[in-house]
């Protein structure tokens, strides 16, 4: 496993972590997940199982399979990500990924290069907002705001029909597909 590097301030920030993806990407890729090892039943995640992550690993403590959807801890990333990687190389599970972009990280080079379709997300149609605005959850001392990432963020499917989800995405206008 690599050493784990810090950058933007939010990525180190006390209950930082406790942001939930909106509803309206779910909506986008109109597709189902078998697992969010990141958060509770409580989310808009349309998925069968859930994980804890208030507990010390939370998701990373379970079996990964099926379709996984991840948003992944921003304190932790390198760790999810890479156990996504490794769900997809044995072939366990497909899935996608939600990040912010950030090319210099190993991370980040290891996704984009083992990702079957990458959606660099740009201006949110619905409304017009230049950057996902994630949603704090119960823990979160923002509660009632939402907040963006101080970058832009990608989506990063492992499996032909998740990059099929993320190509229908950037045909209606949520960024551009690779």
């Amino acid at each position: 496993m690599r050493p784990r590097q810090r950058g933007f301030g939010f990525e180190t920030r006390p209950g930082s972590d406790d942001w939930w993806t909106p509803r309206w990407l779910f909506l986008a890729m109109g597709i189902r997940f078998d697992l969010d090892p990141c958060a509770g039943a409580a989310t808009d995640v349309p998925a069968r199982e859930f994980c804890d992550r208030s507990l010390v690993a939370g998701g990373l403590d379970v079996e990964w399979s099926g379709r996984i959807w991840l948003n992944p801890p921003y304190s932790n990333i390198d760790e999810w990500t890479e156990r996504m990687l490794q769900t997809s190389l044995e072939r366990r599970g497909t899935g996608i990924t939600l990040t912010y972009v950030r090319s210099e990280r190993p991370w980040c080079q290891d996704l984009l290069k083992m990702a079957h379709d990458v959606l660099f997300l740009g201006t949110n149609p619905d409304d017009g907002r230049s950057r996902v605005h994630f949603i704090p959850g119960p823990s979160n001392p923002k509660r009632g705001q939402r907040s963006a990432p101080g970058g832009p963020s990608m989506m990063c499917a492992f499996g032909a029909s998740e990059g099929l989800a993320l190509r229908r995405m950037a045909a209606a206008g949520h960024g551009v597909c690779r």
